[in-house]
């Protein structure tokens, strides 16, 4: 499995896991508009964003939590790759 890959694998997990939806990482899917369609309250997205932070070693400003970087698995995959300097 390519680093990408595990990284959007790990991406998904968190988000089942700390949305507390009762859904599995593969029901995250990589459709857009991610936190919409899931449903996910600002609180389930600061949650997550800092179970993302704390995983992967990054940390996103206030400022940067916005609909752009929640808009996939995807988006979101790429602001931590770019963190992390990849």
């Amino acid at each position: 499995m390519s680093d990408r890959a595990s990284l959007l694998k790990g991406i998904k997990q968190i988000i089942a896991d700390v949305s507390q939806l009762g859904i599995t990482a593969d029901e995250v899917g990589d459709e857009p508009n991610v936190a919409t369609r899931l449903g996910l309250q600002s609180t389930q997205i600061l949650e997550i964003t800092v179970e993302l932070e704390n995983e992967f070693g990054v940390e996103f400003d206030d400022t940067e939590i916005t609909e752009e970087l929640w808009n996939s698995v995807g988006s979101l995959a790429d602001a931590i790759q770019q963190k992390q300097g990849g």
